[in-house]
């Protein structure tokens, strides 16, 4: 399995321990369009990227998650 080219994103949704079923009925991103995403097969636009970042930030008081941050890549 290839790696994921948003580490960050990956590594926050681990850390909140969201399922993807929870992700993707919140988001209305498809868990097919999530991991193709991740993988770099696709690109998110910039609302859905905004849709990660608002529910990342509702599951959390202790941070405050930027697109930039989430949607990061490379070292």
């Amino acid at each position: 399995m290839r790696e994921t080219i948003y580490k960050n994103l990956e590594a926050e949704i681990k850390r909140l321990d969201i399922s993807r079923v929870d992700f993707t009925r919140s988001t209305g991103i498809s868990a097919q369009s999530l991991y193709r995403v991740l993988k770099g097969d696709s690109n998110i636009t910039l609302v859905n990227s905004f849709k990660v970042r608002d529910y990342l930030n509702s599951k959390t008081d202790e941070q405050d998650y930027t697109v930039d941050y989430l949607f990061k890549t490379g070292g």
